[in-house]
């Protein structure tokens, strides 16, 4: 009796080929297909509108596509934002503080978005740190900004004491 069936190199051969074609990666578009659209929550001229400005200029040149960058002021963020949480583009991204997304939702009781489900971070494109102080004093006293100029490296204790003379005669001490 002779059986009736699959041979087995035909099995074989079937079975190499879906184990190779489950291996083969899907087929990627290269991103971005399109201009990109960069949206910042403040006003043009800004800082955080010349630092998105920068970095479109290099996503361009690295992505050899378009980056546009869209100004969207108004509410504090909030508006740039929604118009960003909006879009459901790919091909949009936003440029903004951590305001928008992380202390609105806790200090406003509604937002036009949901930072959770809207808002992805990706990147910390710009760190900064600002320390200022406004006062007055007396002739008699040294101001305070003297211990931020010692923490700056290469600063000398003489360039201290100049620059603190220098802020005290422009306040008129």
């Amino acid at each position: 009796m002779r059986r009736v069936g699959i041979q087995p190199k035909a099995t074989f051969i079937v079975a190499l080929t879906a184990l190779i074609l489950s291996m083969a990666p899907a087929a990627a578009e290269l991103w971005p297909q399109r201009p990109v659209r960069i949206v910042v929550p403040i006003a043009a001229g800004s800082s955080p509108d010349v630092a998105a400005r920068v970095f479109a200029q290099h996503l361009a040149a690295r992505w050899g596509s378009t980056v546009v960058v869209e100004n969207r002021p108004g509410g504090d963020g909030v508006i740039g934002t929604t118009t960003f949480a909006t879009v459901h583009d790919d091909h949009a991204l936003l440029f903004t503080g951590a305001a928008p997304i992380s202390v609105y939702p806790l200090i406003q009781e509604k937002l036009p978005y949901d930072p959770a489900r809207d808002v992805l971070p990706v990147s910390i494109a710009v760190a900064a740190l600002v320390a200022a102080a406004a006062f007055t004093f007396s002739r008699k006293v040294q101001p305070p900004l003297s211990w931020v100029a010692a923490m700056l490296p290469g600063v000398s204790s003489e360039d201290r004491s100049r620059t603190t003379a220098r802020r005290a005669a422009r306040l008129g001490a």
